[in-house]
């Protein structure tokens, strides 16, 4: 059986799309994982507002697709 993944938070969707070009700057991921955490942070809240309801949707999508998942 394959584990299926618990959807991703707010922060991790910001990464995963923030990433496109921070890996062109750093060749090292812990460093850029660190840079994107402090930008993370400093950033306004309509900002993360953003990422918070892609959140919701992602989860309300995995709810669907697997309604009996149970986040480990």
């Amino acid at each position: 059986t394959q584990k299926i993944k618990k959807p991703m938070n707010a922060f991790m969707l910001y990464r995963k799309e923030e990433s496109v070009q921070y890996r062109k700057i750093f060749a090292n991921i812990l460093e850029m994982n660190a840079e994107l955490g402090k930008k993370w942070r400093n950033e306004p809240q309509h900002v993360k507002d953003r990422y918070f309801k892609l959140a919701e949707l992602e989860k309300q999508q995995h709810k669907q697709q697997h309604p009996d998942y149970k986040d480990q």
